[in-house]
């Protein structure tokens, strides 16, 4: 997933920007417990999409990025 993750801040720069990306990248960085990247991308999504890129699904990584402002 790491790999994967990597490669899409280079795959399709065309494409429009809606944070999700940084979501991902976020998610994985917290799930191998690298916390201040996951904030930092975290951070980005949210910004970018105003809150919007975070579903139902990503209670725990919203409810880090509240807790660690």
């Amino acid at each position: 997933m790491k790999k994967w993750v990597d490669n899409i801040f280079v795959a399709d720069p065309a494409r429009g920007d809606t944070g999700e990306r940084e979501l991902w990248a976020g998610k994985v960085a917290f799930e191998l417990g690298d916390l201040s990247v996951a904030k930092e991308y975290l951070d980005t999504a949210n910004q970018k999409s105003r809150g919007r890129c975070f579903g139902v699904e990503d209670a725990k990584y919203l409810k880090f990025l509240k807790n660690n402002k």
